[in-house]
């Protein structure tokens, strides 16, 4: 997704009303700017391959527990400052809506069923004297089953690896490496009190903004950082047993994050339509995708905006780092798509 993409898709999907910019200029005049935001440094484990995507912040190892971190980092990355009234406006047009989702708490017996694909673009290189580099897309399809205790189902596979050119797929058969492929996953679990609590219904927080945002940096071990709290907020919005009261309050607590654009309307990877915000960091554009009309998180991009920025996990060597920022602006490193959250009768294999 680039610019004129976005520029094409304005007026497909319905602009933020007049009110929530009402709103969103009201609480960008009230707030100061000029903060310097500053991520923490992030770990990827990585295997033979190298995906693109994989950058994240570090948030401690509580948060890692319990919510899939989703921002870049690498080092140090510094992230625009101030706030876009128009993704305030998103946000709180989302909040609105949100208010209508009721939580899924499954009754006993029952299971919550969620699923998403994450489309990731990654690289091989051939070992010894052969500097092959090829490159590749492959889709990740992740089906979670749990149940009110915590017990469940968890189920990942993965689609064929497709090289993104005929002069990779040339690359990778010189290379003489095996076909880039992932193993799947099937994993069953028996009850637990920290994925009930985690997992199911994070609601033992307050639900005023200001207030919000101390609770949740208390409880990861976060800094003040926007990266890291847009992470957990946003993370914590894809847990189904959010009450609708926590989940509007999550949305307006994001809504003052310093550095947050907004990107206009946009599609994810299936092709649904919402509203497009995100932080820029470290080279890259994390863009979330809403549907505003029911306060739902759809999507979520990551898109190459300065490749001399890029950051490598470490232990890449200087080879590695030179091929993670040969990329074009407007390369889309990740594509995840939030398909369904729904309760469900068993963890039956095969999607729902």
């Amino acid at each position: 997704m680039d610019e004129l993409d976005i520029l094409k898709r304005v007026g497909s999907v319905a602009a933020p009303s007049n009110e929530a910019l009402a709103g969103a200029r009201q609480v960008f005049e009230d707030r100061a700017v000029g903060l310097d935001v500053i991520g923490s440094v992030g770990r990827r484990r990585w295997s033979r391959r190298r995906g693109l995507a994989g950058l994240a912040v570090g948030i401690g190892a509580a948060a890692a527990l319990a919510v899939g971190v989703i921002l870049p980092t690498g080092g140090v990355g510094h992230v625009h400052v101030g706030i876009d009234p128009g993704a305030t406006a998103v946000l709180i047009d989302a909040a609105r809506a949100s208010t209508a989702t009721p939580a899924l708490l499954p009754a006993p017996g029952y299971y919550v069923y969620s699923e998403t694909t994450d489309t990731v673009l990654a690289y091989g290189n051939g070992f010894g004297g052969n500097s092959a580099t090829y490159w590749y897309r492959e889709t990740q399809t992740k089906q979670t089953w749990t149940a009110r205790d915590g017990s469940g189902r968890t189920l990942i596979g993965y689609s064929p690896a497709v090289f993104v050119s005929a002069a990779s797929e040339r690359a990778w058969r010189s290379s003489g490496q095996p076909l880039p492929t992932s193993v799947p996953a099937d994993q069953s679990y028996g009850p637990s009190a920290q994925r009930a609590s985690l997992n199911l219904d994070p609601n033992g927080l307050p639900t005023t903004p200001a207030a919000l945002r101390a609770a949740l940096a208390e409880r990861y071990r976060l800094s003040t950082s926007a990266l890291g709290l847009f992470s957990v907020g946003v993370s914590l919005l894809q847990e189904p047993g959010l009450q609708p009261t926590l989940r509007s309050s999550i949305y307006r607590m994001l809504s003052q994050t310093p550095g947050l654009s907004f990107y206009g309307a946009a599609t994810n990877a299936d092709g649904q339509s919402g509203q497009a915000v995100g932080l820029v960091a470290s080279g890259v554009r994390v863009e979330m995708i809403f549907d505003v009309s029911t306060g739902r998180l759809i999507g979520e991009d990551r898109v190459v905006v300065d490749p001399a920025k890029l950051v490598a996990p470490p232990g890449e060597t200087p080879k590695q780092l030179a091929a993670l920022r040969d990329e074009r602006v407007g390369t889309v490193l990740d594509a995840r798509v939030f398909v369904t959250s729904k309760v469900v009768a068993s963890t039956a294999s095969g999607l729902q």
